[in-house]
């Protein structure tokens, strides 16, 4: 038996389930369920949907108020991606002389995801020191193939 009122779809366009919410925001319905529900401030279900089973048995999904998880979300801004991760410094002088290493410190991600760009086209060559040019990485990276930028032509072998 149901703890919230039962409710049928398509549900009005202010209300939601995690899985369509986490969907419109870019996140994964699991990542949601494992952290944000944790937060004390996060919203009660206003209704339940039915659970999707053929024998009617299972669990059904909670129905939110958007604008409450809407709200929850403004009131933490380290939930956004945007605010993730920091600026990159670009006033740093751009013909410096930096390892991929130092380079992804800057970037604010993990090494292995500035090392992995090497073999994709357009990535800056290393110098005979193998250090590369800031500058360079840093016109490079904003519009670097791959996930957010454009698509990613086969890599070289």
């Amino acid at each position: 038996m149901s703890r919230f009122p039962l409710l049928s779809e398509p549900l009005g366009p202010d209300l939601t389930t995690i899985e369509a919410w986490a969907q419109s925001i870019n996140r994964s319905p699991a990542y949601i369920q494992g952290y944000w529900t944790r937060l004390e401030d996060w919203p009660a279900p206003v209704g339940e949907l039915p659970p999707g089973g053929r024998d009617g048995r299972g669990r059904g999904r909670h129905v939110y108020r958007l604008a409450d998880l809407e709200a929850l979300r403004s009131a933490h801004p380290e939930m956004r991606p945007e605010n993730r991760r920091r600026p990159i410094d670009t006033t740093l002088d751009h013909d410096l002389r930096v390892t991929l290493g130092f380079f992804a410190g800057i970037a604010g991600v993990a090494r292995k995801t500035v090392t992995q760009a090497r073999g994709y086209p357009g990535f800056p060559e290393p110098g005979t020191d193998g250090k590369y040019r800031l500058g360079d990485l840093l016109d490079y990276w904003p519009a670097r193939p791959g996930k957010r930028g454009k698509a990613r032509t086969s890599r070289p072998d």
